[in-house]
């Protein structure tokens, strides 16, 4: 489980191009790096996906070719 706030949110608005790296309760780290169009880029664990918000409840999840790998319903 990640901890923090939700960086998808409103509340958890970042200027574009901001990198910041968050931990989880393992010890885990990802780098986030908030781009331009509300998306952010998520590298973990050397794997590269971007999280795309449409609308107020659909992310879309995106590999580095940007194929859709799947999406979740907020």
């Amino acid at each position: 489980m990640w901890t923090g706030t939700n960086p998808i949110s409103k509340e958890g608005a970042k200027v574009a191009g901001t990198t910041e790296t968050v931990t989880d309760g393992l010890g885990n780290e990802a780098e986030l790096t908030y781009n331009a169009d509300g998306s952010i880029t998520v590298v973990a664990a050397q794997e590269s996906y971007t999280l795309i918000k449409q609308g107020d409840q659909v992310i879309k999840v995106q590999d580095d070719k940007r194929e859709v790998l799947g999406s979740v319903m907020m």
